[in-house]
């Protein structure tokens, strides 16, 4: 739970800026969230929030906790307070939230990739870690950098043909997509963004039905953005392939016992198989 606000002093009504700004926190829809302000509560003070510059019923506390049913879209949030002889509000800063996802019949898509096991990463193009099929183990997706073997903490032996719930390296209620899941998605269509084209960080490509248009930060309604974080090899966790291309896992293993995965580049965006020891990034849906 982040805390940011910072209150002005004076005894006046403020208004807060509430354009278009950076976004202060992503988070994946379904996800609770609670605001916190840096100014502790006084004794007497009358508190209010305001999103979107509208006033919301009932969220008269000192802090805010955006409700977990909040649909993908971003969000400015406003805390107001008065106390003493103050008639008038007094407004904090203006925090922005972006909750971010894309929703394909019944199944939401995560906005973000795994971060630490049961994490998600803080932002749409940020690469989070990589993991091996079957197996919640999270590693680098930098670090040691392309071409390197990874070290001993590279595990190569068998980790099953299916993905267990207790190795689910998703946070809970969100599991890995299968192969059918991808194809529902690659199937709306995707777009490929290089570093810094369309807001986003590193290259990778956007998906979704406004997948040719949106962009980061706030402007992904009914989109997400995959970065191409490249892959672990199999044999020693070397990297290869980063910033090139993206490989994200299916919970699906085909008829030669081999997983199928999500594999694209700036030319396209395809299903393919992989062996089970490679390392490739995880999207979750639920």
């Amino acid at each position: 739970m982040k805390k940011l606000f910072v209150f002005l002093l004076v005894c006046l009504l403020t208004v807060a800026n509430l354009s278009a700004q950076a976004v202060d926190k992503f988070i994946s829809p379904g996800t609770a969230f609670t605001i916190n302000s840096t100014a502790a509560a006084s004794a007497g003070s009358t508190y209010r929030w305001l999103e979107n510059g509208d006033v919301i019923p009932n969220a008269t506390a000192a802090n805010y906790t955006i409700p977990s049913t909040k649909t993908p879209g971003t969000y400015t949030y406003v805390r107001q307070s008065k106390s003493g002889d103050c008639s008038d509000w007094q407004g904090s800063n203006a925090y922005t939230v972006s909750v971010v996802g894309l929703v394909v019949g019944s199944t939401t898509w995560a906005g973000m990739n795994v971060d630490v096991p049961n994490t998600f990463a803080a932002s749409p193009d940020a690469y989070g870690q990589v993991y091996q099929f079957n197996r919640k183990v999270g590693y680098h997706a930098t670090s040691p950098g392309s071409g390197s073997a990874y070290g001993s903490g590279w595990i190569t032996d068998f980790p099953g043909y299916s993905w267990s719930d207790e190795e689910n390296p998703c946070p809970s209620g969100w599991h890995v997509p299968s192969e059918g899941d991808w194809e529902a998605l690659n199937a709306i269509g995707s777009s490929w963004a290089n570093a810094g084209v369309r807001g986003n960080a590193v290259a990778g490509r956007f998906f979704g039905f406004r997948s040719a248009s949106c962009s980061l930060p706030n402007d992904m309604a009914n989109c997400i953005f995959l970065p191409a974080v490249g892959y672990r090899n199999s044999n020693d966790g070397a990297l290869y392939s980063q910033g090139f291309e993206g490989y994200y896992w299916s919970s699906t293993v085909n008829s030669t016992r081999l997983p199928t995965r999500l594999n694209f580049s700036s030319s396209n965006s395809i299903l393919s198989e992989s062996g089970l020891m490679a390392g490739h990034s995880v999207r979750c849906i639920k």
